[in-house]
């Protein structure tokens, strides 16, 4: 495993949720940072930014994350939240282990499904990684050659794709991801005024394909049923 920066964020209060990280950061033999979380109810509510105050809190919370990274020498970091839960250890071990895993700028380990239109898009892309996959061997038979296949975008990045990765896509969960110092450095000055959530925001730039991202292709971490935040998620008009 390359040597890897591991942060927590926590609100002050949530003590139960901390206890809770440093179980899961000892049984998986590592040694997580904590940072605290950012109040919603300690943000101003400015006209400039989109969106609710407790994504708001979310959103500078995870930016805090990436800038105490780059305070670091380190070239990758893992952000979890604080209700994360490593449901597949030996596996996210392996995944750690490879260097192929340390050519992406940001990988999603833990994703959530919420809603049937969540599921769909899971398992299309899902599928669709299959079928690019298999084309682009195919591609590389005499009989396909002439047609190129193996030259448009999504057939290439299938093919260098590493086996349970799908690439340039996220979905729904900011809870468990690892970043490089490039996608660090890069996305703090981003989403300013904010109008994106911390999750959405990840979704929409894996499209743009101005890093490379990825997320696993089954999660392998899920969150806890801890109290969940019960403030709104949208910004009254």
């Amino acid at each position: 495993m390359r040597e890897t920066a591991w942060y927590v964020i926590n609100l002050d209060k949530e003590t139960a949720r901390y206890a809770s990280v440093l179980s899961e950061a000892d049984a998986f033999g590592v040694e997580i940072e904590r940072l605290s979380a950012v109040n919603a109810e300690n943000i101003e509510d400015i006209d400039e930014h989109y969106v609710s105050l407790g994504v708001r809190a979310a959103w500078l919370s995870h930016m805090n994350a990436m800038k105490r990274f780059l305070d670091s020498n380190l070239e990758f970091a893992i952000i979890t939240e604080d209700d994360f839960h490593i449901d597949k250890p030996d596996r996210l071990k392996t995944i750690l282990a490879k260097d192929s895993t340390y050519n992406y700028d940001f990988i999603q380990f833990g994703f959530l499904l919420p809603g049937v239109d969540t599921h769909i898009k899971f398992r299309v892309t899902n599928l669709q990684q299959k079928g690019f996959r298999l084309l682009s061997h195919l591609a590389k038979l005499p009989l396909f050659k002439s047609l190129k296949i193996g030259n448009r975008l999504r057939v290439r990045e299938a093919l260098l794709a590493p086996e349970g990765i799908v690439e340039s896509d996220s979905l729904p969960g900011a809870h468990f991801y690892m970043v490089s110092r490039k996608f660090a450095k890069e996305v703090i000055p981003l989403n300013n005024p904010q109008y994106l959530s911390i999750d959405d925001f990840f979704s929409a730039l894996s499209k743009m394909r101005a890093f490379r991202m990825g997320r696993m292709r089954k999660s392998l971490v899920s969150q806890l049923p801890f109290q969940s935040w019960t403030g709104s998620r949208f910004k009254a008009s």
